[in-house]
């Protein structure tokens, strides 16, 4: 973002991800055993690897205030504080420092792809996933009265390595949407 002010290309930019976060968040398929999934994650890795920190973390926090508000945009068309009280209210809160460390990692790679930044990279993007399911975990065994244990192989398990793909394949659709961006946001 360019000082305090958002240009009327950013503010698209900002809308498009943030349609592209609801409409990911929809998209729900079902793993073996029939836990059901949904490509939530790959959108917050894309938006922090593509926009970085601020406007991540923004996209993110807007969001989340949209479906507290009551606009149906978390999984299943859900909506509303109960949402985020609710038993998997922890992942959407852990959504926050997911963003804020892989967006950080969007800016470093960004600016410098040498193997050292691809380490830190991997490390922050990795730091932030393992944020969102602990809290996740947490959330979930103080709402269920689960201990952490059974929260952890219901809450986080199932989900950990489609998780990593999604953050994964989040990092090569920014590497690839990177620079066409780019020369958007920078035409005047």
């Amino acid at each position: 973002m360019t000082n305090s002010k958002l240009s009327i290309r950013q503010i698209t930019i900002s809308a498009l991800m943030i349609a592209a976060l609801i409409v990911c968040t929809q998209i729900s398929f079902n793993l073996p055993g029939g836990i059901p999934v949904t490509m939530q994650t790959y959108a917050i890795a894309l938006i922090g690897f593509l926009l970085g920190l601020k406007m991540g973390t923004f996209i993110v926090g807007v969001y989340l205030i949209l479906g507290l508000i009551g606009l149906p945009v978390f999984s299943n068309f859900g909506s509303g504080p109960a949402k985020l009280v609710g038993p998997t209210g922890g992942y959407l809160i852990g959504f926050i420092p997911m963003i804020i460390l892989i967006g950080l990692a969007g800016k470093i790679i960004q600016k410098n792809k040498s193997p050292v930044t691809y380490i830190r990279t991997i490390l922050l993007a990795s730091a932030g996933l393992i944020c969102c399911h602990l809290l996740g975990i947490i959330w979930l065994a103080v709402r269920t009265d689960m201990g952490l244990v059974a929260a952890t192989i219901s809450g986080s398990l199932p989900f950990i390595l489609k998780d990593i793909i999604s953050v994964v394949l989040g990092y090569l659709t920014a590497e690839i949407l990177s620079k066409p961006l780019n020369r958007v946001l920078t035409k005047v």
